[in-house]
């Protein structure tokens, strides 16, 4: 027996995760500052990727029935 809830947020969870991840790459791309260079958003993208597969696979075992 699958947990339906469960499976629910934790794709909430991933939804999120990826939303604050692109935000964060797209605005920190944008600014040119001292602290953190624009070209160290090119780490993240590797992340980035695994949050949308992450996504789309709790996605799909959540839509699957």
């Amino acid at each position: 027996m699958k947990n339906k809830h469960l499976e629910f947020w934790l794709t909430i969870g991933s939804l999120i995760t990826l939303i604050i991840i692109f935000v964060f790459i797209i605005f920190m791309s944008s600014m040119e500052t001292i602290e953190f260079h624009k070209g160290y958003c090119i780490f993240l993208i590797p992340l980035l990727i695994y949050s949308i597969f992450q996504f789309i696979i709790n996605y799909i075992n959540l839509t699957e029935n």
